[in-house]
């Protein structure tokens, strides 16, 4: 299987551009929302057993995705650059490691001012995705989500994305790595 896993800012267009890359790979999609809205619904967000839970989940599907014969996934996840990310990386690594199971991790780059304007797009609120400027800035100041995977763990493709078009960001990934 391989296993494109994509992240970046909110606004970045991880979602958007994964269903551009499942157009044209026919790899299945799992998006964030769909694991951390679940896993939200009971524990809140932040809860440290909310987050094991979200880890466990997403372990689990990618093994049995593997194991089922699936193959490719595209995931879309947010990167804290904690201990514990790193530790889910690793995980997810170790999990596709055996049987020629490729991991690829790409970041999504885009200017902050083309970010203000996409998590603006009235489809972020069916999933609780960002859609408040003030929220976003904060998390840009604090650089909550903008850590990037240490090479000494996984080597990421970086692709900024501020003025492609999600269609030519996928392709771009499609070539840079081979899918």
């Amino acid at each position: 299987m391989k296993l494109v896993l994509i992240y970046g800012f909110p606004g970045s267009g991880k979602l958007t551009v994964g269903k551009e890359l499942q157009k044209l790979t026919g790899f299945n999609l799992l998006h964030n929302h769909l694991i951390a809205d679940l896993v939200k619904t009971v524990f809140g967000f932040g809860h440290p057993v909310g987050k094991t839970l979200n880890k466990r989940i997403r372990t689990t599907i990618y093994e049995m995705a593997a194991e089922g014969g699936i193959p490719g996934l595209i995931s879309t996840f947010s990167y804290y650059g904690d201990e514990q990310a790193n530790q889910s990386v690793k995980e997810w690594i170790d999990v596709l490691k055996t049987n020629e199971h490729q991991v690829y991790f790409v970041r999504l780059i885009c200017a902050g001012e083309i970010l203000e304007k996409r998590i603006k797009d009235p489809s972020r609120r069916s999933t609780n995705k960002v859609t408040d400027i003030a929220k976003l800035r904060r998390i840009l100041k604090e650089e909550i989500v903008s850590a990037e995977i240490p090479e000494e763990i996984a080597s990421t493709l970086r692709i900024d994305n501020t003025t492609l078009s999600p269609k030519d960001t996928a392709l771009k990934i499609i070539a840079e790595l081979a899918l």
